[in-house]
């Protein structure tokens, strides 16, 4: 796995959220997730895939966190999660894939993206591709905290 890849998604996170939320953040340690479960309950998730890299990128809220940053970005008050709050961390995983896949462009990394979905639920599980391995991100901001996780393969 490398650095350059890897750190291409927590840029593209904290810049969504900075200038789509108004929210700035801090990135802590990554990690290698041995487990399934999010750390969260509300996960947008989204596959790239490509000649040289294949994979998927999750972005894991808890519900308060994701209705804070729904509110923040459409400018009401979001109190339970519903169908906007749901579509919004779909959103969010297209606008971080997208801003990553801009600047990995870059550095020569080509790849497509898939249409996001998004899985709700306490300790849901995120199914990655292929059983890849997974490096967790940890964001906090104060709205709460946040997990990035990514799992990639070059080929």
């Amino acid at each position: 796995m490398k650095a350059e890849f890897i750190n291409a998604f927590p840029a593209a996170f904290l810049d969504v959220l900075s200038k789509m939320a108004n929210t700035p953040a801090e990135v802590g340690k990554p990690f290698l997730k041995r487990d399934d479960p999010g750390h969260g309950d509300v996960s947008g998730l989204i596959g790239l895939s490509g000649a040289r890299v294949r994979g998927s990128l999750a972005i894991t809220f808890p519900n308060e966190t994701i209705m804070a940053i729904t509110s923040r970005m459409l400018g009401e008050t979001f109190t339970e999660v519903d169908e906007t709050v749901i579509n919004m961390a779909g959103e969010i995983a297209n606008m971080v894939m997208g801003s990553a896949k801009n600047s990995l462009g870059d550095l020569g990394y080509k790849f497509e993206m898939t249409i996001p979905s998004v899985v709700v639920g306490p300790a849901h599980v995120i199914a990655h591709q292929n059983r890849l391995p997974v490096v967790a991100v940890p964001v906090t901001c104060d709205a709460g905290s946040i997990h990035l996780e990514l799992a990639y393969e070059e080929m």
